[in-house]
């Protein structure tokens, strides 16, 4: 099982995916909850999988300059259904650029 939860994880995580998102595929996978917890991404690492959804769905700065707050809403809700905190999704949107954004990844 702690095998089959780490790929689990690594392989949701580099595709984009959240903390809450990974820990509900597990759940559903029948790993308990320790272990869920085990294999959760650190802080740096669940920037990095904002960054790579932000890339791949081409939100906050990696697409068109969003100008009104109901675009950013919806490019925050993409980011929160894929599992991740507000704080990291308004953080991806709200940034200024592609070099900002990589900046934060490396901070935490």
């Amino acid at each position: 099982d702690a095998a089959f939860a780490r790929a689990k994880a690594g392989s949701m995580n580099r595709r984009g995916m959240g903390a809450r998102r990974i820990d509900q595929a597990l759940g559903a996978a029948g790993i308990d909850s320790a272990l869920r917890q085990a294999v959760q991404p650190e802080p740096q690492e669940a920037r990095q999988a904002a960054l790579a959804l932000a890339r791949k769905r081409r939100l906050g700065p990696f697409g068109p300059p969003v100008i009104d707050r109901a675009m950013r809403e919806k490019q925050v809700a993409v980011l929160l259904r894929a599992g991740h905190r507000l704080d990291i999704a308004r953080e991806v949107v709200e940034a200024t650029s592609v070099e900002v954004l990589e900046q934060w990844v490396e901070e935490a």
